[in-house]
């Protein structure tokens, strides 16, 4: 059975709800920040500091909690894709102004909201200065628990290229792999597919397609299949 609440019922457990995931995540703010340890759901351990991640791994089984806590993911989502940093910092003021709002009038808040966000705004574009390309590290040392080794090696990655991928080590060491153009992990799916003399796999005008996201089913491709499998556009 649905349940439906009402007035200071409803609110104290979107508040706890919010509250919780908040005590949850503000631990990692900052470059000093803690670091967390979150399970998957294979129940792997993973240690990170990312607010936002942190934020993604809390659900909780009251419904009206975990409401409260979608709406204050959102807020995250919100800054990471907007601004791709400082989920955490959202979530610890999102938190605040949603905690003492009691005994304000929402509206009244909202308004002020619209005066004072703009001149904040202006206020941060006045007194910040552009980031010139050798200021990466100081950005990456702070995201990296001001930790200069791994800045200067984020670094160099971004002096090589805009597109930068990281992936774990097998080793105790950190490398910088440089790879012109793209690099596929496997190439062809039988051994028909290659030359077995020279250890190559080569195509001839090969068609290639490039998706960004998750291929889920095949249907979606036939129209391109059916035309590709035409020997006349071949």
């Amino acid at each position: 059975m649905d349940e439906i609440l009402f007035t200071h019922e409803a609110r104290n457990r979107l508040l706890e709800g919010i509250r919780k995931l908040h005590d949850g995540v503000a631990s990692t703010m900052g470059p000093n920040g803690r670091t967390v340890i979150i399970c998957d759901e294979y129940g792997n351990p993973r240690i990170t500091k990312d607010g936002v991640s942190v934020a993604r791994s809390i659900n909780f089984k009251d419904p009206v909690e975990q409401l409260g806590a979608v709406l204050i993911k959102e807020v995250a989502e919100r800054t990471v894709d907007q601004a791709g940093d400082g989920t955490t910092t959202a979530i610890v003021l999102a938190n605040a102004f949603i905690q003492n709002l009691k005994g304000f009038n929402s509206l009244e808040i909202n308004k002020a909201f619209d005066i004072v966000i703009p001149r904040v705004i202006q206020h941060l574009k006045k007194n910040s200065r552009k980031l010139k390309r050798e200021d990466i590290k100081y950005v990456a040392s702070i995201s990296a628990n001001n930790d200069i080794q791994i800045g200067n090696i984020i670094q160099q990655a971004y002096n090589f290229s805009n597109v930068v991928k990281v992936e774990e080590s097998n080793s105790l060491e950190d490398i910088i792999d440089e790879i012109s153009g793209m690099k596929l992990d496997v190439s062809f799916l039988s051994k028909r597919f290659a030359n077995t003399t020279r250890e190559t796999c080569e195509f001839t005008n090969p068609h290639v397609l490039i998706i960004d996201g998750k291929l889920e089913d095949l249907m979606t491709l036939k129209t391109i299949l059916t035309t590709l499998s035409n020997r006349s556009f071949l």
